[in-house]
């Protein structure tokens, strides 16, 4: 007869998740493992509005990477933002004509790829949707060009920049929304 075997449980211990300078090295949370090294590399998606402690945030996610390990406490950069998709779907509700242009962008110190959402009340003619793409990816190539990867997902600075393309553009077509909708950084 085999003798039964004791199998012993490794415990799991908690982890503290600091955000990224940018939202001010603040704990956001905490995240379990066995051991500190099957930490890196794992995601944590955090709401906008808890990092950047304003509630008009809270349809924006941040997807953030474990990085690096101090102590008990794990630190994390910035990954990718979005928009919920409930909070596009009923953005887009009224509107007639929504195009999205998605492209990978260089900025200063990597590559990031941008998802942006046009939007119209109108039906437009393929000629001027051509012109707007055109004139944004032309916008957007020189903006980001000169901002820091980091910089690029504080929502006050997309909206900055979305509102920024929103004006450019109205000599072209007047868009009711310019919004950038996904935002992620590209290995290299």
């Amino acid at each position: 007869m085999a003798k039964p075997v004791k199998v012993q449980k490794l415990k799991k211990r908690w982890f503290a998740v600091i955000a990224p300078e940018i939202f001010k090295n603040r704990e956001i949370g905490e995240v379990a493992a066995i051991e500190q090294n099957n930490l890196l590399g794992r995601t944590v998606e955090v709401s906008a509005a808890k990092l950047t402690d304003t509630p008009k945030d809270q349809h924006r996610k941040i997807v953030l990477q474990l990085s690096d390990l101090a102590g008990d406490k794990v630190n994390s950069i910035v990954k990718k933002s979005f928009f919920l998709d409930n909070y596009i779907q009923r953005t887009i509700r009224r509107y007639k004509e929504r195009f999205i242009l998605a492209e990978n962008f260089k900025a200063k110190d990597d590559t990031i790829k941008l998802k942006v959402l046009v939007l119209a009340v109108k039906k437009l003619h393929q000629k001027v949707r051509a012109n707007l793409i055109r004139h944004i990816r032309a916008s957007l190539t020189e903006k980001l060009s000169t901002a820091k990867t980091d910089e690029l997902f504080l929502p006050a600075n997309l909206e900055k920049i979305s509102g920024e393309l929103r004006n450019e553009i109205k000599n072209i077509y007047p868009a009711d929304k310019v919004i950038i909708w996904k935002t992620e950084v590209k290995k290299k």
